[in-house]
């Protein structure tokens, strides 16, 4: 009796569920290809400001530069000397093409932000750096807002967090520094109010201003 039972409620079971509507068809990701985002890489002249590069004795840097048409390249690597020009590099590319340019051709000196400007488009530019034992890369920026948020830092002893103020501008540029960590606000103190001269840089090791921080966003 009791195997004919289970039969019996086992036969219920199968019959619900083949009367149960049929799940909906999962919605599958569309790989048609990737979108041109026009304020970025349009169909005209663009600009875009790489200001993590370095080309040293340690580390090698490579511009990798990609255009769809025929454009006029001109690379212009900031000097940290102050009032000293910039040294620069014009050339051709034959679109559409994607091609590396090593920074120690034009020069040779460590740190070396700079920007590149293309006068035609699509075009994009991005940065890569190379070591022995590392390597980063990173899309150059096409645009510069007047404030950035820079979060995921960190002064833990075992690291080592400098911040980077890139003025690709001939003209002065005036800076304020704010931050803030797991304790909320944090003082600053001396970067309330910097300059920074034109077509120059300025590196801040903040560990020395606001050790021991787990987690420190500007």
């Amino acid at each position: 009796m009791r195997r004919v039972l289970l039969l019996v409620v086992a036969a219920a079971l199968t019959t619900g569920a083949a009367l149960l509507p049929r799940p909906a068809a999962l919605e599958e990701p569309d790989f048609s290809g990737g979108a041109l985002i026009e304020d970025i890489a349009g169909t005209e002249g663009s600009v875009w400001y790489c200001p993590w590069m370095n080309a040293g004795a340690v580390r090698d840097s490579y511009l990798m530069l990609a255009a769809e048409p025929n454009v006029q390249v001109e690379v212009t690597l900031a000097s940290p000397i102050p009032n000293e020009a910039a040294d620069r590099a014009s050339f051709t590319l034959t679109g559409p093409a994607a091609d590396p340019l090593e920074v120690a051709s034009i020069v040779r000196r460590g740190d070396a932000p700079g920007f590149v400007e293309f006068d035609n488009g699509p075009a994009a530019a991005s940065a890569v750096v190379t070591s022995d034992t590392a390597l980063t890369g990173d899309r150059c920026s096409a645009s510069v807002p007047k404030l950035w948020h820079l979060p995921g830092g960190t002064t833990r002893p075992d690291h080592t967090t400098i911040l980077r103020l890139f003025n690709p501008f001939p003209e002065p540029a005036k800076v304020s520094v704010t931050g803030a960590s797991e304790f909320g606000e944090v003082g600053l103190i001396g970067l309330t109010s910097i300059d920074v001269g034109g077509r120059s840089w300025q590196d801040i090791n903040l560990n020395e201003i606001v050790p021991l921080l787990e987690d420190l966003s500007l």
